[in-house]
Parts: C-alpha cells; sequence; structure tokens
C-alpha cells in the first residue's frame, strides 16, 4: 500500500516538521511492506517480496535488518520461498547466544536491584522483547533498559561502584551530575552489556525529578517488573521518532504488536493524560496518525482527540530538533529557542546550548586536525553547567 502525506490526517504543522525527516519516520512503500511482514503473519511472504522488489536498488540498513528476525519467524516453512533469502544472515546481534548473554544480565541486574532494596521497572526495549514478542531474541536489542525512581539514584550510584561498573558516557564526572539535570545514565556492566537507567520520561520542558514515580504506584504489566502497555506505546513514539541514521521503523511494529498483543490493556484516557503531562503533543499525534494507516484497532474517538490537541510553538520546536535532522546552524538556533522558553535549572539550559556547539565544533576542529580533543562536549558541559548549579 503506497504511503504518503495524504494517508495521515495530520496538521499542517507537524507535516511541515516531517518535511526533510528521515524517510524511515513516515514508512515509504517500500518500508511499509517490512512493517507488515513484520508484524501480519499471514501475509509476511507476499509483504516480504515486495518489500524485496521494491529494494532491488537499494540495500537494507541497520533499521531495517533488526526487523528480518520476526519476519523470518513468521514465514516459517514459506522462508525458502521468500525473495533475498541471504539478507536474513545479516544481522549479528539477533542470534539467541546474543539475546541469552543479555537475557542472564538481566536476571542478575534483577537480583543486585533487589537485594540492595532499589525499585526498577524494565521499560524500552527490554519490556518489549520480552513481553511481546514469541522469543525475546526475535526482537534484536544491544542493551537493558530500566525506569528507577530518582530518590533511588544514590542507591544505584554506589551499587555500581561496588561492581565496578564503567560509565558508558565515558566522562563519569558528567554523568553524576546527570542526575541532579538530566533523565538516565548509561553504564558498561558485567559481560560488556550497558544498562540504561532512566528516571525521568524525557529530556524536560520543567526539571521535576519525581515525574515518574507514578508508574510505580499504578504497578507494572502483567509482571510488575515491566512497564504497563500504556506506558510502552507513548515511549514507543517519543523514543522512536527520533531522527536515526538507520531507518527507525522499528518503533511502528513494537507499537503494532503492542495494539495487537496488549490492546485491551492499553488505558486510553491516561494515554491522553501523559500526552497533555509530559507535553508530546506533537509525538502522539505523529505516532497514532502513522498507526492508523496500519491498523483500526485504534478507537477512532481517541485519534479524534489527540488530533485536536493544541500544539504550541515550544513544542513544534522541540519536535523538529528531535524528528527531522536539520543542518548544524538550523539544529543550533532551534535548540537556542526552544532552550530559552524552558522553565527548568539555568544548568539544562546552558547544556542544551553548550552541547551541539561544542560537538560541532570538535568535529570540525578534529576534521581539520588542528584539535586532537575526543569528547570535546562533554568536557564543556560538566564546567558550565556546574557554574550555573
Amino acid at each position: 500500500m503506497p504511503l504518503s502525506d495524504e494517508v495521515f490526517s495530520m496538521p499542517k504543522e507537524l507535516k511541515q516538521i516531517l518535511h526533510g525527516a528521515k524517510s524511515g519516520v513516515i514508512p515509504c512503500r517500500r518500508l511499509s511492506h517490512l512493517v507488515h511482514a513484520a508484524t501480519n503473519k499471514t501475509d509476511a511472504l507476499d509483504e516480504w517480496n515486495a518489500y524485496a522488489y521494491e529494494s532491488r536498488y537499494t540495500f537494507p540498513d541497520a533499521g531495517e535488518i533488526r526487523l528480518f528476525p520476526i519476519v523470518a519467524y513468521h514465514l516459517g516453512d514459506q522462508l525458502h520461498q521468500a525473495d533475498n533469502q541471504s539478507w536474513f544472515n545479516l544481522s549479528t546481534d539477533c542470534d539467541e547466544t546474543h539475546s541469552t548473554k543479555l537475557r542472564e544480565a538481566q536476571t542478575s541486574v534483577e537480583v543486585l536491584l533487589h537485594d540492595a532494596g532499589i525499585p526498577f521497572m524494565w521499560t524500552k526495549g527490554t519490556a518489549l522483547a520480552n513481553e511481546l514478542y514469541p522469543k525475546h531474541h526475535l526482537r534484536p536489542s544491544s542493551d537493558l533498559d530500566a525506569l528507577v525512581p530518582w530518590e533511588s539514584l544514590a542507591a544505584l550510584e554506589d551499587l555500581a561502584a561496588k561492581r565496578g561498573w564503567t560509565y558508558k558516557l565515558g566522562q563519569g564526572v558528567v554523568a553524576r551530575n546527570a542526575r541532579y539535570h538530566g533523565s538516565e545514565m548509561s553504564w558498561e556492566i558485567d559481560g560488556g552489556i550497558h544498562l540504561d537507567v532512566c528516571w525521568m520520561p524525557r529530556l524536560p520542558f520543567t526539571f521535576d525529578p519525581l515525574a515518574m514515580n507514578w508508574i510505580f504506584e499504578q504497578g507494572g504489566s502483567q509482571d510488575t517488573s515491566y512497564a504497563n502497555p500504556t506506558w510502552l506505546l507513548l515511549e514507543a513514539f517519543e523514543h522512536g521518532l527520533c531522527a536515526n541514521v538507520v531507518s527507525p521503523i522499528r518503533w511502528v511494529v513494537d507499537a503494532l504488536w503492542l495494539i495487537n498483543q496488549r490492546g485491551a490493556e492499553i488505558d486510553w484516557q491516561m494515554f491522553f493524560t501523559l500526552t497533555e503531562r509530559y507535553q508530546l503533543h506533537c509525538f502522539s499525534k505523529i505516532g497514532l496518525a502513522i498507526l492508523d494507516a496500519f491498523t483500526d484497532k485504534i478507537p477512532k474517538d481517541v485519534v479524534r482527540a489527540i488530533e485536536a490537541m493544541p500544539v504550541s510553538a515550544l513544542q513544534r520546536d522541540e519536535c523538529l530538533m528531535r524528528v527531522a535532522t536539520p543542518s548544524n546552524a538550523t539544529e543550533y538556533f532551534a535548540s537556542l529557542k526552544y532552550n530559552r522558553a524552558l522553565r527548568a535549572p539555568k544548568a539544562i539550559y546552558a547544556t542544551k546550548i553548550t552541547s551541539p556547539l561544542a560537538r560541532h565544533a570538535g568535529l570540525s576542529w578534529r576534521l581539520r586536525g588542528k584539535i586532537g580533543f575526543r569528547n570535546l562536549h562533554a568536557r564543556l558541559i560538566w564546567p558550565v553547567s556546574r557554574h550555573f548549579n
């Protein structure tokens, strides 16, 4: 089915935001066949062959390759009839050995967090792979994603220090400062696995370190160690729609699996409330409009209610920064305009402005061979943000 702007009942300002974004944000016809093959077992063979035909002048990127395991599972005995069968051997992080290693690390972290008395919930890809997919290796992932209450972060840092975990960011002093101003920290744990821990649902408009605690009070999914389906759907939009160097279409597949498998558990009133609370109007509008082209299981009154939500200039600027892939100058001025409007600690404003400037300056200098600093943006963020504490 050809997909274009006309398919989506999307406000004009959102179409303008998506103009110039990575092609995978709104699946084109070629990628829509892959999405159907990954979510519809009955038509998997026809959709895969259509995708292979549409890809005859191109080659799948890493974003597409991540979907091949679930397509192969859907094909089953029909795999030998599929075109371009060699493509199913391209993914290197979807084998059961890697998946088992990741699962063992997850179990180990669960024990450590329980013993330390640290509340947690698995979220993002970790929750989706284990809660939705027939086998967890069918949704390849490179790390573990967890939610932890902000007030438990000091205990988590102590645990990380005792276990010898290393900060994934490479600048420990920046990472430690992040829990006061940011939304997540990352470690490399035993076995080289990366553990990403967040305590806020997104980079904040207004810094509120307790913003995510409601999810621990409400409880999780069928297994209480996993975030509930309502949050996972909103998170798929917020996290998946961001511009990427690969086709970011797996969020569409994840969201469709959520709706098909756990749709009855999604609290749409809560979804609407969370969209307003975290000012994710643009992301929910875009996400639901795209999903509505693939499934009829989303209540139409929900789609209409989300479409009717007003979008502020601040929200459009932020969505432009995250969904589109603008030039360096566009990114800087959008960041400047966006962060000036924030009601947040000055450290966030300073960090957000300093980071793109330093990153682009550092890249430019390194390319010219004049300055060899690594992580230049991280080196500048810390002293600038500390100045405003």
